[in-house]
Parts: C-alpha cells; sequence; structure tokens
C-alpha cells in the first residue's frame, strides 16, 4: 500500500477467469468500497515443478483503497 492508498496485488492463477473473479471479490470489499481493480499487467508464464510443467497466469492488479 502506498502513501496515496495504492495497493498492488501482484500473483499467479491457473486460469485468467479466476484473476477476473479475485478482481471482483477484493472490489466489493469494505476497503475499496466498489472501487474496481485495473489488470497493469498479465502474461502467460510457464512454471515447472520438478518433472512436470504447466501454464500459468502472472498477473498485477492495482486499485486505490477508500477506507481503512
Amino acid at each position: 500500500l502506498t502513501p496515496e492508498q495504492v495497493l498492488e496485488i501482484k500473483g499467479r492463477s491457473l486460469s485468467y477467469k479466476s484473476i477476473g473473479d479475485f478482481s471482483v471479490l477484493v472490489s466489493e470489499s469494505k476497503f475499496m468500497n466498489g472501487r474496481k481493480l485495473e489488470l497493469k499487467s498479465s502474461e502467460t508464464v510457464e512454471e515447472k515443478a520438478g518433472e512436470t510443467s504447466r501454464r500459468v497466469e502472472s498477473f498485477t492488479l492495482v486499485g486505490k483503497v477508500e477506507s481503512l
């Protein structure tokens, strides 16, 4: 959280739809007061775990917090 009350969330998801669902849930919180988060960046990356690999969405969401 910056001094200007801007929240930045970085994460990874197995699906692009999950990023949207997460963004809606955060926007509906009492801290955001309905303000929508902006998708600042998103890219598909390959993540390896031992012998297996999978494609995940790496993302950054930003938005202004209304109240703490």
